[in-house]
């Protein structure tokens, strides 16, 4: 079965300050997408995308460079200042940069933002529909608080690809934030054009991590997202300072244990693939 990854990292401590690494001594190092190619040729990924970790232009100026030598990219997920009028002329300018044609989406770490409702800022909803009329998807990254947020943005925007990373992040050790999380993502879910992205979801669990828990988050997921709006993401290698790879593909393959093979392959690779618009880089 093909195998798309929609979502992993490289980054390099050295050329630009990580300060979220700073509490993360295992991941806090150059990691490169050489590194990333040697995993994902073991786990039987064949492309992946390319996901930002800085609100930075030249990370993403970066990452597309990656993508337009290293074949395994298929995508990338880059970032541009969302309240800058100028953001359709920051979206042009990525494009013609070398491997401006990777350019998939766009994301902000609207998690690190101390406004809750940051994303209902009408400079954010006016930069987002910039992204939707740039013809880019725009991935959602948030905490299980920011939910509300987040639907408003999405009920803002209604011609946008919005994907949501890591299913918004669910409060695993807090049961009525759980329960929370669970009632707010299916009223997410109940937007048409919201995907999700089965990711990031051992990371929250931490170290500690049970099968039956992630397991539960996987099944919310699908149940409300459906099997065409679901999509694989390892979130390497964040999520190796608790888990390998193996172990997070193969939880989500137990989730996935009951679909049919058509449904299996949708997930693995066939709805990133169409949400994304990858089928020029294939």
């Amino acid at each position: 079965m093909s195998i798309l990854d929609t979502h992993f990292h490289v980054w390099d401590p050295a050329t630009r300050d990580h300060a979220w690494l700073a509490g993360l001594p295992a991941l806090n190092r150059r990691i490169s997408i050489e590194d990333y190619e040697a995993v994902a040729h073991n786990n039987g990924v064949s492309q992946a995308v390319l996901v930002q970790v800085l609100n930075d232009l030249g990370d993403t100026r970066d990452f597309l460079a990656i993508a337009a030598s290293h074949e395994i990219v298929a995508g990338v997920v880059g970032w541009v200042p969302l309240e800058s009028q100028a953001i359709a002329d920051e979206i042009a300018a990525l494009r013609e940069a070398p491997g401006g044609d990777a350019l998939v989406a766009i994301r902000h770490l609207i998690q690190d933002e101390g406004d809750n409702a940051y994303a209902t800022r009408p400079t954010v909803i006016a930069g987002v529909r910039a992204v939707a009329a740039a013809g880019l998807a725009y991935d959602i990254v948030i905490r299980s608080h920011q939910l509300p947020a987040a639907i408003a943005l999405a009920r803002a925007v209604e011609d946008c690809r919005f994907v949501l990373d890591h299913g918004a992040k669910p409060p695993f050790f807090d049961a009525d934030g759980l329960l929370a999380w669970e009632r707010q993502v299916a009223e997410l879910s109940r937007l048409d054009h919201v995907a999700c992205k089965l990711s990031g979801l051992v990371t929250e669990a931490g170290s500690g991590w049970r099968d039956v828990d992630v397991k539960r988050c996987f099944s919310h997921l699908i149940e409300c997202f459906g099997t065409e709006r679901v999509m694989y993401g390892s979130d390497w290698p964040v999520s190796s300072d608790v888990a390998r790879y193996d172990e997070v593909r193969e939880l989500c393959a137990s989730a996935l244990g009951d679909l049919s093979a058509a449904e299996a392959q949708a997930v693995w690779s066939d709805n990133g693939r169409r949400i994304y618009q990858l089928g020029h880089r294939a």
